[in-house]
């Protein structure tokens, strides 16, 4: 990955989870990364403009528990676990997208965004996220965390 496109894609996670979900998130190497141990959510939104491609989010469902009940304002038991975390890293994710794109390729291009969709990822799939082209590694609030970008630049 590109040395810009990697302080953009971490800058824009970093401020998006300070701002939204009042998280502190640091670049982490993924070797020494411990798998969390539990199921994983991940997040996908696509992009096309002057580059096409797209933008991942992976967090521990626990994970992605905290970021609803931050991003709602109410303690985690208060909340809907299962949906509401979901419905908070997709929205995490649209944003940081959005911001990413502003700071990799200024404000003048427009981009088209796709609705963001998450899965479920079973206990054992982080290793095979952790092995992807262009992924990197965060520490979110002492939770592993990752994120990743790709595109196609248009001529």
């Amino acid at each position: 990955m590109h040395k810009e496109t990697l302080e953009a894609l971490i800058a824009a996670v970093q401020a998006v989870l300070n701002v939204q979900a009042f998280m502190v998130a640091e670049p982490m190497t993924i070797d020494l990364m411990e798998a969390p141990g539990e199921s994983c959510l991940r997040a996908t939104i696509r992009y096309s403009g002057v580059a096409d491609g797209g933008m991942a989010l992976v967090f521990p469902v626990s994970l992605a528990a905290e970021l609803a009940a931050n991003m709602l304002g109410v303690q985690e038991d208060e909340s809907d676990d299962r949906s509401d975390a979901a419905d908070a890293l997709m929205e995490l994710l649209n944003i940081a997208c959005g911001q990413y794109l502003t700071r990799r390729y200024g404000t003048a291009p427009v981009f088209n965004l796709t609705i963001p969709q998450v899965e479920h990822l079973g206990a054992g799939e982080w290793e095979h996220c952790c092995r992807q082209a262009d992924v990197v590694g965060l520490d979110v609030d002492f939770s592993p965390a990752l994120v990743r970008t790709w595109s196609t630049e248009q001529c």
